[in-house]
């Protein structure tokens, strides 16, 4: 079994790094929709599988203070797609310009999709950078680490410097993946400011946006189905998914 993942992931990773993952046409289901963000020349086609979500933590927690996380919520929190949905098919550019089709990838291995906050956050960078140093684990077992972040591609390739990390990151500045994952929101003047005051960083213009957005740093296992197997979704963002708890539910 091993040597056959091994066989996979080694077709996956040449594809990657070859750039060929090219764009493909359109969905296959008649209930997609596809948004097309012409600044980052991007498309990403979002599945409604009709499903109620409902919120989900590992934290198990039912009295979240969303503000002290420096989230503004006014209505509905973000709750993470649940296991079982339909995940969403990425069709975006990674940092160097390179198409990523998780179709594709799905075709061959599994994926795990995993959003960061920002260069500015150390322990994003701080979290990043011990998964890289344990990364060959999860691709031993056969499976395409991405990582999602709402900063600029510039600012991505920052990232990427400073943490030394080999996974792909795909910038996602105009919110499409964090809003078909369901993992953004709005960030408090006083978080912002916060941010600022400290690491001399203005959130939006970080990512290239008009308003302050971040994601709930989530992962989600993604099977050869396409459907979300695993998911570590947790409103605090100093708590994120283990290499552990990856590989436990790789193959779900």
């Amino acid at each position: 079994m091993k040597l056959n993942r091994m066989r996979w992931i080694g077709l996956a990773l040449l594809v990657l790094g070859l750039g060929i993952i090219g764009c493909g046409g359109e969905s296959k289901t008649n209930s997609s929709k596809t948004s097309d963000i012409k600044t980052q020349q991007t498309e990403t086609v979002v599945r409604d599988t009709g499903k109620e979500k409902t919120i989900a933590t590992d934290a198990n927690s039912t009295d979240i203070d969303y503000a002290s996380l420096g989230m503004q919520i006014e209505a509905n929190a973000p709750q993470g797609l649940a296991i079982g949905d339909d995940a969403p098919v990425i069709k975006m550019q990674d940092y160097n310009g390179n198409m990523i089709d998780s179709e594709k990838i799905l075709e061959l291995v599994p994926m795990v999709v995993m959003f960061y906050r920002g260069k500015w956050c150390p322990l994003c960078s701080k979290y990043l950078s011990e998964f890289n140093d344990s990364l060959k684990y999860i691709q031993d077992e056969g499976a395409i680490v991405l990582t999602v972040t709402p900063e600029t591609a510039d600012n991505a390739r920052e990232m990427r410097d400073i943490t030394k990390m080999s996974m792909n990151i795909i910038p996602d500045s105009a919110n499409v993946l964090m809003n078909a994952f369901d993992v953004a929101f709005d960030v408090t003047d006083t978080y912002q400011e916060k941010i600022k005051n400290k690491f001399n960083i203005d959130i939006a213009e970080n990512n290239g946006a008009e308003t302050a957005q971040l994601p709930v740093p989530a992962t989600f296992i993604i099977n050869k189905s396409g459907q979300i197997a695993w998911k570590h979704f947790d409103p605090d963002y100093k708590n994120r998914a283990s290499v552990k708890q990856i590989l436990d539910h790789l193959w779900d």
